[in-house]
């Protein structure tokens, strides 16, 4: 996949974390990789629970601040499928030499 392509901005995150391990921490990478995780909520309610209750996922998600968005998903839901989350994801393992 190029780095222009879908997921170009995590694959270059991926090179730029084991760079910073290599050289800045003087670590080793043992394993890095790149994924992407889809999930489906069958209503808005469902996706509000999720963001409340897993805060990292949306970094200061509030309700009250994100109505009209919401809003406007469930309207979109009630016209076509689930709603679908995307959010890539990569993983760095690291350890130190000798």
């Amino acid at each position: 996949m190029s780095e222009q392509g879908r997921g170009g901005g995590i694959l270059r995150s991926v090179r730029q974390g084991e760079t910073i391990a290599r050289w800045a921490a003087g670590l080793v990478v043992v394993e890095s990789a790149a994924g992407e995780e889809r999930q489906h909520f069958n209503d808005v309610a469902s996706l509000v629970y999720y963001l409340k209750v897993v805060s990292e996922a949306v970094l200061g998600f509030d309700v009250d601040v994100c109505r009209p968005a919401l809003l406007n998903a469930h309207v979109k839901k009630v016209r076509d499928a689930p709603l679908v989350v995307r959010q890539r994801r990569f993983l760095l393992v690291a350890s130190r030499p000798g």
